[in-house]
């Protein structure tokens, strides 16, 4: 699969848990409609090599960098901790972690870990509180 495969699949399966009040950007976009999450690959690793024979395998890095608007602190920081506590049932590493329906030849996909939580993240020149999900896609 390729890069933008990946960040498709991703979309898809976030899109089919949130299927309304949830914008999912599988690329960077100049303005955003908040809350949201953006799909970009990861700055480092972006993709790690394995194996010995033939192509063997890949790991894809992305982080999945969800937005909430930062205008009421206290019911936005809620809406946030849905989108990335793993014990709640729609948060994106509930979504993603073990997921095994993400197609082509992605064989297993794990939420890896989750940063830079309240973090300014800016969109438009617009800041908003969010939260970086590293997501690894292990392929075949």
């Amino acid at each position: 699969m390729t890069i933008a495969q990946h960040r498709t699949a991703i979309k898809g399966a976030i899109e089919a848990v949130w299927e309304e009040n949830l914008s999912v950007y599988e690329y960077v976009q100049s303005v955003t409609q908040v809350p949201a999450v953006v799909i970009t690959p990861a700055s480092e690793p972006t993709i790690t090599f394995n194996g010995a024979f033939g192509r063997g395998s890949a790991r894809h890095y992305y982080d999945v960098i969800c937005l909430a608007p930062q205008t009421e602190s206290t019911s936005n920081q809620i809406t946030l901790d849905t989108l990335v506590d793993p014990d709640v049932t729609n948060s994106i590493p509930y979504i993603l972690h073990g997921n095994t329906s993400l197609g082509g030849n992605v064989v297993a996909c794990s939420c890896i870990r989750v940063d830079n939580y309240g973090g300014e993240w800016p969109s438009a020149n617009i800041a908003h509180i969010g939260a970086l999900v590293r997501v690894e896609n292990q392929t075949c």
